[in-house]
């Protein structure tokens, strides 16, 4: 890189450093910068390496403290940066937060979420696949199918699934209502969307309408919240 071309440089990544310091969110950058930056370090290195083989130690000493001051402040910019890229990682990546990312960022954030992630569940206990699979085989009763069900009430009325072993896995995000199994189970109306709500026994995903048994302390926890209607105590 050109002499003027490596002080633009330079300023732009002081000009980021200091958007980055005044902004709590991560600021949009060049997203060629990484690249720009690792041309112009191989650049002035291999300049200073020829000057002092030539033992011109002035030009030299000039090449190095170029290429020393460029590292001092690429790297305060990368720390600024990428202590805020971390500390996204630890939740759901968002398009938003991607879209603020170069390309080596986006690389970065979806390894460290992973590895977060995999962290996580490590802590999970695994549920049992020869108990689910022995309930996914269960048929129906014959009198509370959900085919003999669903022929008894209107279409557009939210359809009665029932399994005589547990409640299903994750909950589809439609307007179900599941048989409550025992005293612990209460039927609930979830009034917005909400995130997965992972538990030991299984995963829900409930949405706005929705109709579902779930565990009594957990409908207590919704309801609290105001996301969500007890309607059978």
């Amino acid at each position: 890189m050109k002499p003027a071309d490596i002080d633009k440089l330079i300023s732009e990544i002081r000009t980021a450093i200091y958007a980055e310091q005044s902004h709590r969110k991560i600021i949009e950058i060049d997203p060629d910068i990484y690249r720009k930056v690792r041309a112009a370090l191989s650049d002035l290195q291999a300049e200073a390496s020829e000057y002092f083989q030539k033992q011109d130690i002035e030009n030299y000493l000039t090449m190095n403290n170029r290429f020393q001051t460029l590292k001092r402040d690429f790297r305060s910019l990368f720390q600024r940066r990428f202590e805020k890229i971390v500390a996204k990682a630890i939740y759901d990546i968002s398009g938003e937060t991607l879209s603020l990312l170069t390309d080596e960022e986006k690389e970065f954030i979806e390894k460290i979420h992973n590895i977060i992630t995999e962290e996580f569940e490590s802590f999970i206990p695994k549920r049992e696949e020869k108990n689910e699979a022995r309930a996914e085989a269960q048929p129906a009763p014959a009198d509370e199918s959900p085919t003999a069900i669903a022929d008894q009430k209107p279409q557009e009325e939210p359809q009665v699934v029932q399994d005589q072993h547990q409640p299903p896995a994750e909950i589809p995000s439609e307007n179900i209502e599941i048989k409550k199994e025992d005293g612990r189970y209460v039927l609930v109306m979830i009034t917005e969307d909400l995130p997965p709500i992972a538990q030991l026994d299984r995963n829900y995903s409930l949405h706005s309408n929705d109709l579902v048994y779930l565990p009594q302390d957990l409908a207590s926890i919704l309801a609290k919240r105001k996301v969500a209607l007890v309607l059978d105590q």
